[in-house]
């Protein structure tokens, strides 16, 4: 049986009002009769009325609801999204910050090795004194060098400031900064850095250099990676090596050695060959020529029994060899048949894959200045 309330909460549904007749002469006679909750025109009309209002606010109630949720959610979406903007901020400014602590222990190592330098300078300039032109030039590059370095490390360091005074004064719209600019400039200051890395090692090979210039007219050369450099030799890749240049004097001759470790001429492929170079020198106008003096060639025994290998001989003073150079070197004299490879072989001649050679330049008749 239909009640009361059954009636109302099915006036709430649409598809039930739109069947539910407007007036009660549709209603069927014999269900007048029947109901007890018979109603007239007038209050079957406000019912109606009164359900249509119900259903036009509801639906402008959850218009109104949708829109605050679309404009809440829209929100939150924008929350999200700024928050994982500042953290993917943070990750970079951490690995920025990572970034500056190696410029910063780099630059470090770089002043400390500039300062090593310097002070290596300045005993080399001691040593050789204010009389010798060329190696004053040459200490006097390096120190250029050196000095300019340091400026160059100094405009890296006003760099890195302020590129920390950008990063704290952004603290607080980091997520405005691009990440990739920050990552350029942090490549541009490790390619700078390389770059210094190159020239610093190419100036302390030049301080070896100074440093191990013999001016007794005796050199010994030590040649590390003996098997491998005697694989270049025979492969053609390289075929002779040249020693450091050294004087008889610190304004005598200048000299240097070259090695075909798998011979030369007669000596290719059987023998090691071992030449005498001279070379110009700053002071070859004050000295006589051609060059008379005598020259021992040795491979150093590193056994305990000391059996060094010698070759000695007097320069031909017709020799173009000898003359005083117009170009870097003159033509190389020396022994093309120095030592057999089976002699070296196995021997102690090498130990560590090292072989030390010798020459000496006899210096008891030249005139010191």
């Amino acid at each position: 049986m239909d009640t009361a309330d059954s009636r109302h909460q099915s006036g709430e549904n649409s598809s039930f009002a739109s069947s539910q007749p407007e007036s009660v002469d549709q209603i069927p006679q014999n269900h007048l009769n029947e109901s007890p909750y018979v109603l007239n025109n007038e209050a079957l009309s406000l019912e109606s009325s009164l359900t249509t209002g119900d259903l036009n606010s509801v639906k402008a109630q959850c218009e109104y609801s949708h829109k605050i949720l679309q404009r809440q959610l829209q929100e939150m979406k924008n929350a999200v999204e700024l928050e994982m903007r500042k953290r993917e901020s943070d990750r970079d400014g951490n690995v920025l910050r990572a970034n500056i602590t190696k410029l910063e222990q780099r630059l470090t190592a770089l002043q400390r090795m500039t300062a090593q330098q310097t002070d290596r300078s300045l005993a080399l300039k001691k040593e050789v004194g204010d009389n010798d032109a060329a190696n004053k030039r040459a200490n006097t590059d390096l120190t250029q060098k050196v000095e300019e370095i340091a400026r160059e490390i100094a405009q890296i360091k006003e760099k890195q400031n302020e590129l920390e005074r950008k990063i704290e004064s952004t603290s607080s719209s980091r997520e405005q900064m691009a990440p990739e600019n920050l990552s350029q400039m942090v490549d541009a200051f490790e390619r700078q850095l390389g770059m210094y890395d190159v020239r610093i090692a190419d100036m302390d090979q030049r301080f070896q250099v100074l440093e191990t210039t013999s001016y007794s007219g005796v050199v010994i050369w030590k040649i590390r990676d003996f098997s491998r450099r005697k694989r270049e030799a025979v492969s053609g890749r390289t075929l002779s090596l040249y020693s450091q240049p050294f004087y008889t004097s610190r304004y005598g001759y200048k000299m240097c050695a070259r090695v075909y470790l798998n011979g030369d001429g007669m000596g290719k492929g059987t023998h090691m060959s071992l030449f005498f170079v001279v070379m110009k020198g700053e002071y070859d106008a004050l000295l006589p020529w051609p060059f008379r003096q005598k020259v021992t060639l040795m491979l150093l025994d590193q056994g305990m029994d000391r059996r060094h290998l010698s070759d000695t001989f007097r320069p031909d003073p017709t020799s173009s060899s000898f003359k005083k150079p117009t170009s870097d070197m003159n033509i190389a004299s020396g022994c093309p048949l120095f030592v057999a490879h089976n002699v070296i072989e196995g021997s102690s001649y090498v130990k560590e894959d090292t072989i030390f050679l010798r020459i000496h330049v006899d210096t008891s008749d030249l005139e010191n200045f």
